[in-house]
């Protein structure tokens, strides 16, 4: 009787873990639809811009959270843009960035390539547009379900212009 019960008591845990999951997804979803960022830290050259919508039942504020352009990197990211699409190598757009001293994504002197590869897989982030459900999940730090990074577009949820644009469409 015991592992029956045992088993009964996993199936559902998990599948309170399954039902959770997805309210939270469909959550995030939600926030996209309605202009609000899904979480996480906002890309370089943006910072999060609070917004209180209303109260909940135990009378705390329920806040979401908008991109703005941070006034410091924000020119820094536009540049970078600006030059990669230019057809600048990675290298020496960082190279010279380290050179005039300006910080780098982490906050660190050194700008290394992925933080060039990040802006740059966010670029429809920087174009305006909201963008949520791209990546697979990981079935460790180092592999995605699939083997792939990146959903399938048709899966990503997308809301445009929703806040100030970094590079026009026409660099981009």
């Amino acid at each position: 009787f015991d592992n029956a019960m045992e088993g009964i008591c996993e199936t559902f845990d998990q599948m309170h873990s399954d039902f959770s999951r997805a309210g939270a997804r469909r959550g995030q979803e939600q926030n996209i639809r309605d202009g609000y960022r899904a979480g996480g830290r906002p890309p370089y050259g943006y910072r999060l811009k609070k917004h209180v919508i209303g109260v909940n039942r135990n009378k705390e504020e329920i806040v979401k959270s908008s991109l703005e352009p941070d006034t410091e990197t924000f020119p820094i990211a536009n540049e970078y843009l600006k030059r990669r699409a230019a057809g600048e190598s990675r290298r020496s757009i960082m190279q010279e960035f380290m050179e005039r001293g300006i910080s780098s994504p982490s906050g660190g002197k050194t700008w290394y390539s992925s933080a060039g590869k990040s802006i740059e897989e966010n670029i429809m982030v920087y174009q305006g547009h909201l963008v949520h459900n791209r990546h697979n999940e990981r079935i460790d730090k180092r592999k995605y379900k699939g083997g792939k990074k990146w959903r399938n577009r048709a899966e990503w949820v997308v809301h445009e212009n929703c806040h100030e644009r970094c590079i026009s469409d026409e660099v981009a």
